[in-house]
């Protein structure tokens, strides 16, 4: 039904609109000049659409032309960027290509110091046999020597180290570290300590929670460090003292004062043994 009425509907405008231009054409055909007029409102609205068709298209061009610039600048863009991967992909293949070399170069120093090193234990091996061999009195000047000549703070170092060994007790770096008598030399006494294990004087275990145990130590400075620890701070302590306050002369020294610089060192040894008798807390106080 719906479709007739369409096609009904489109018959009956085609006809009104026939009877509409006959009649105008009727009515219009008595007015002098139309034609003119038409024709000159035709030539108008003609001039009028080719105006605005030049406008259209020259702002059309102008659209047109930064889209080619837009798309040739991304063009280069893209050219730079395929150039620079392409460049960057040539650099990965060649280090890729470097790789088995570089492998074989260190497989080639693995070995080489594999066999130094095995060398090296052989001799040390050979030495050391050699030493035992000889008796303990070869070792005797090296360690009266170390003794002698080593540091105030170095002797310190050796008599913690002792301390440990004949106490058969651990110690912790940072809990030497909150005593003010170590806080300015915990680092000098860490790197003796490794030096001394780097000699063979001493021989340490350290467990998971940073505890040191000093396992062997050499018989000499075992048997003499605590003497000669005293001794040698009685003898240096003033000589120590006139260095930090800048005196030139010890008749210039305040003798208060330098007994004052003796008891900071006899003290600190003092803080060790009492450290490893009652822990942390009672050397802290009574240091």
């Amino acid at each position: 039904m719906e479709e007739k009425y369409k096609v009904h509907f489109f018959y009956i405008i085609g006809i009104l609109l026939a009877i509409i231009i006959g009649l105008i054409s009727v009515e219009w055909a008595k007015i002098p000049y139309l034609v003119e007029y038409i024709t000159f409102a035709l030539t108008l609205s003609s001039l009028l659409l080719a105006i605005l068709a030049i406008v259209y298209s020259m702002i059309s061009n102008n659209t047109f032309s930064g889209l080619i610039e837009k798309l040739n600048s991304s063009a280069e863009y893209l050219q730079e960027s395929s150039r620079k991967v392409s460049t960057g992909y040539d650099m990965i293949l060649e280090k890729f290509q470097e790789i088995p070399s570089s492998i074989n170069d260190v497989r080639e120093s693995v070995y080489t110091t594999h066999d130094l090193l095995k060398k090296a234990t052989e001799e040390s091996f050979k030495n050391t046999a050699t030493e035992k061999e000889s008796g303990s009195e070869e070792k005797k000047p090296l360690t009266e020597s170390l003794l002698e000549t080593t540091t105030i703070r170095g002797l310190e170092t050796i008599f913690l180290l002792n301390q440990s060994y004949l106490r058969k007790k651990p110690f912790s770096w940072d809990d030497l570290n909150k005593f003010e008598d170590f806080k300015s030399s915990i680092g000098y006494m860490q790197g003796y300590t490794f030096a001394l294990r780097g000699l063979g004087i001493i021989d340490q275990e350290v467990s998971d929670d940073g505890e040191i145990l000093t396992v062997s130590i050499d018989e000499y400075i075992s048997n003499n460090i605590d003497r000669i620890a005293r001794q040698r701070i009685e003898e240096e302590a003033m000589d120590f003292e006139m260095e930090v306050i800048g005196l030139n002369s010890q008749k210039e020294a305040d003798n208060e004062r330098l007994q004052e610089a003796a008891a900071e060192w006899a003290n600190s040894l003092r803080v060790i043994e009492d450290y490893f008798r009652h822990g942390l807390k009672q050397g802290n106080n009574k240091g």
